[in-house]
């Protein structure tokens, strides 16, 4: 299996190492979270990322709701399948609320390699 790596700084959130917490900070609403999603390209070809639906409230510190003003740490760590192709992969990760609408997006760059 493959564990993978952060490997770019992007606007909203800076992570680097096999699985870091991203701090974020919410000033519009009070949010009932539901779920996240993920999805991903190589060279800009969809590609399907086989992590399963994980829930937001049980990976936020501290819980759910999400209350303005506030400061949180949603925090995932996944393996990557070992038949999953290499290369550099584009994700685009949301997390939704209650009604599976995003409330937070981000996209970053992942690096697939083959354990060391």
């Amino acid at each position: 299996m493959q564990l993978f790596r952060w490997i770019l700084c992007i606007v909203l959130i800076c992570v680097s190492g096999f699985a870091d917490a991203i701090n974020f900070r919410d000033c519009v609403a009070r949010i009932f979270p539901g779920d996240a999603s993920f999805e991903g390209s190589f060279d800009e070809e969809p590609a399907t990322i086989p992590f399963p639906p994980n829930g937001v409230c049980r990976r936020l510190i501290p819980g759910c709701p999400i209350q303005p003003g506030q400061r949180y740490t949603y925090h995932y760590t996944a393996v990557v399948p070992e038949d999953f192709r290499t290369g550099l992969l584009r994700v685009e990760w949301r997390l939704l609320n209650a009604n599976m609408m995003p409330f937070l997006c981000v996209e970053f760059l992942v690096r697939i390699a083959e354990a060391p």
